[in-house]
């Protein structure tokens, strides 16, 4: 009934179907652009969790060969 007073009032059938598919294609480009940041999101905190890893690796390593290459002449100089 309601479609008949929509085409009634004007409206083509082909006009109604043009906006119904391009509300569902919006509903489908916003799922879809969730879906991108939540990936990008990721890729994001996965990068900053491997720099983390590395800087908790790497930061002692480059503190034990400071100290065996220039801390043990200082230590020595002072004892």
């Amino acid at each position: 009934m309601e479609i008949l007073v929509l085409l009634a009032d004007g409206q083509s059938l082909f006009g109604l179907a043009k906006e119904v598919l391009m509300g569902i294609l919006a509903i489908i480009n916003g799922i879809l652009a969730m879906i991108a940041t939540i990936t990008i999101w990721k890729s994001y905190l996965l990068t900053g969790f491997k720099i983390a890893m590395t800087a908790l690796v790497v930061v002692p390593v480059v503190g034990v060969l400071v100290y065996w290459i220039w801390g043990r002449k200082k230590v020595a100089q002072h004892s």
